[in-house]
């Protein structure tokens, strides 16, 4: 019997990724960091950007510099092949673990990550260096380093993408709450 090996999800064929963020999604999430920058401007992190479409549309859309970072190195590569923009100038796109890039998390503004398959004690981790507001899909409890178990995924925040039909339970949280 021969073993197949499944890259995708909903069937989305030759996508390496567990869905990504659609244009619709894309404009919603513009729509809640405007209410929080209202000029458009600081620092946007994507953790796991893979093809970086998020980043180049933040870059195209605003004001911030852009930051995407993905593990994969051919989803990295490529990004660097196919992204075209007047933006680059505000982008930057690195193949790395984020766990290695502690003070681009702290630095950030914004943060944007789909997180749902990660291990609970990366997002954990990525919470407490966190010092801007989070857009995320984990609604696991999480361990903080003084012990403390912490279940507030923050406001809901949905987001289309492309794994589903409905926008999906993404929340926006302020970091700094948590603390």
């Amino acid at each position: 019997m021969k073993q197949v090996t499944v890259r995708a999800f909903c069937g989305m064929k030759n996508n390496f990724t567990y869905g990504e963020i659609t244009s619709v999604g894309m404009n919603q999430l513009l729509g809640y960091i405007k209410e929080d920058f209202p000029d458009l401007k600081g620092n946007f992190l994507d953790i796991g950007s893979g093809y970086a479409r998020l980043v180049t549309f933040m870059a195209e859309q605003t004001k911030m510099n852009c930051v995407g970072v993905e593990i994969n190195p051919e989803m990295h590569n490529n990004a660097l092949k196919t992204i075209w923009t007047n933006a680059h100038s505000r982008m930057k796109l690195l193949c790395d673990d984020i766990v290695n890039l502690p003070g681009i998390v702290e630095s950030a503004d914004v943060i944007y990550m789909n997180c749902v398959t990660w291990d609970p004690k990366l997002v954990s981790r990525i919470f407490q260096q966190a010092n801007g507001i989070m857009y995320h899909n984990c609604v696991r409890a999480i361990r903080l380093d003084d012990g403390k178990l912490w279940d507030y995924p923050g406001e809901p925040a949905p987001l289309n993408c492309s794994w589903g039909i409905e926008d999906q339970k993404y929340y926006k949280l302020n970091t700094k709450t948590v603390r």
